[in-house]
């Protein structure tokens, strides 16, 4: 049954589910329990699960929302297969719409319940805004300060720790080189943060926009991945895109849609203007 798109108030406790209930004791557990609103992602039944974060105005941190989840395949997919319109038609939107990709999206590792991975930076923004037209709410990439804050669960003085209670140990919260079997996992399986936020270290790396001082805006890729080792986890590293990471696009010019050769990169989205009625 699809979830209604009424505004709603739902406080749930931060669940360990499959691998994540193994590992809870590698996991610090949640400080208290998250407050999330679903949101009706169009043509699915996969509601969108997004978690209130409370500001720091000495940080210049305002109160947000951002998914429990890097974005799945199931939330995905409406947006770049049409799925959303009469017939799904190919060709409508084609400007605003990614291209079909050439080869499977999700590389055989999985698709209901995984990650969706491998977009531009633009494909992360167009969705973004797709996403807002759909619900009436305003969805963007988050900033790396906002990222790091919601990583770190507020600590941001631990910018070289993983957000997890024991940054000695990320095995139960992180998919990566050293337990991932080269491959992307269902979301959520993984013990979550103490902020009740799932994979923000492995799995995927996850796009995020830098403010420059002067006013630009820039993008890196933060969290690390299925593929990389434990020391690349840390909320303070980041990654560049570079030549590399669509050197086998065999399109001129290449896509910008499409990243060929990085199959390890995604994103998660955060909003503004969610309003949550009090009456439950």
């Amino acid at each position: 049954m699809r979830v209604d798109n009424s505004r709603m108030r739902l406080t749930i406790a931060c669940m360990l589910t499959g691998a994540g209930a193994a590992s809870a004791q590698d996991a610090a557990a949640p400080a208290a329990e998250p407050e999330v609103y679903l949101e009706t992602v169009p043509a699915t039944t996969v509601p969108l699960k997004m978690v209130k974060i409370e500001g720091d105005e000495a940080l210049g941190i305002k109160p947000f929302w951002i998914a429990q989840t890097e974005t799945t395949w199931d939330h995905y997919d409406p947006f770049v297969y049409r799925l959303d319109l009469p017939g799904g038609d190919p060709n409508a939107e084609a400007e605003s719409r990614p291209s079909k990709p050439y080869v499977p999206p999700d590389r055989g590792f999985g698709h209901a319940g995984y990650p969706s991975m491998g977009q531009t930076v633009h494909a992360a923004e167009m969705y973004c805004k797709w996403l807002s037209e759909k619900t009436g709410h305003t969805y963007r990439l988050p900033t790396e300060k906002e990222w790091m804050w919601a990583c770190l669960a507020g600590d941001l003085d631990d910018e070289d720790g993983f957000g997890i209670g024991d940054a000695d140990s990320p095995k139960g919260s992180a998919w990566y080189a050293d337990n991932a079997d080269w491959t992307t996992h269902p979301v959520a399986k993984r013990a979550a943060n103490p902020w009740g936020l799932f994979d923000m270290h492995g799995n995927i790396a996850e796009w995020v926009t830098v403010k420059g001082a002067d006013g630009s805006e820039s993008h890196v890729a933060k969290g690390g991945s299925f593929l990389d080792e434990r020391e690349q986890l840390r909320a303070s590293e980041q990654l560049k895109q570079d030549g590399t990471w669509n050197s086998s696009d065999p399109q001129i010019p290449k896509s910008r849609w499409w990243l060929a050769d990085a199959s390890w990169v995604g994103f998660r989205v955060v909003c503004d203007d969610i309003e949550v009625d009090e009456t439950p």
